[in-house]
Order: C-alpha cells, then structure tokens, then sequence
C-alpha cells in the first residue's frame, strides 16, 4: 500500500532483500504494519516494513518482523513507469532516513 500511494500506480513486487524473523506471532494476536519508503529509483522503490503484533488481552506489543521490499511501478499495460522522487520535508524526515 505504501508504494502503491507513494506512486498513485499499481507496483509489482521485484525483490524481498532482507527479513528478519525476531518473534513468532501467535494465534489471537493482532498484527500491525508500519510501512515506509526507503528509497527510490527510476521506475522502482524500497519499503521497510516493520511487523508488531499485539496481545489483546495484555495490550503488549511486540516488534517480530523486518523486511525491506522492492517494487516495481507500472503503467496501465503492466510497463515499468517512473516513480515520483522521495520528498523528505522535515528535519525528523531526513534524520530516520539516515538511520535506516
């Protein structure tokens, strides 16, 4: 969803670079993702996706997953297109990107 509303486009998925498993989630417990584009290339763009999940009896939640995903924009024939520049706004913008 990130990219896709990054870019207004449908995106194709190019490549799972990294996934980091650090806890399991278990049956009954709510999963939360955070997206965040990371990068972007000509026609193609990075996303972190941080996975929680959360004990709904306890309310505690945990960070158990990390991945970065490359997408592919493409045009209504299934075309790579260009992806729009990654605008970074504020100082706090520009401060997580380097920390990624």
């Amino acid at each position: 969803m990130a990219a896709s509303r990054h870019s207004n486009r449908v995106v194709a998925t190019a490549a799972l670079d990294s996934l980091d498993f650090r806890h399991p989630v278990r049956v009954g417990e709510m999963v939360r993702l955070k997206a965040k584009i990371t990068w972007v290339g000509n026609t193609s763009m990075e996303v972190r996706v941080d996975v929680y999940c959360e004990n709904l009896k306890t309310g505690n939640v945990i960070k158990t997953n990390k991945a970065y995903i490359t997408f592919v924009t493409l045009d209504d024939e299934g075309k790579p297109v260009q992806v729009p520049l990654l605008c970074l706004e504020t100082e706090e913008e520009k401060k997580n990107l380097k920390k990624l």
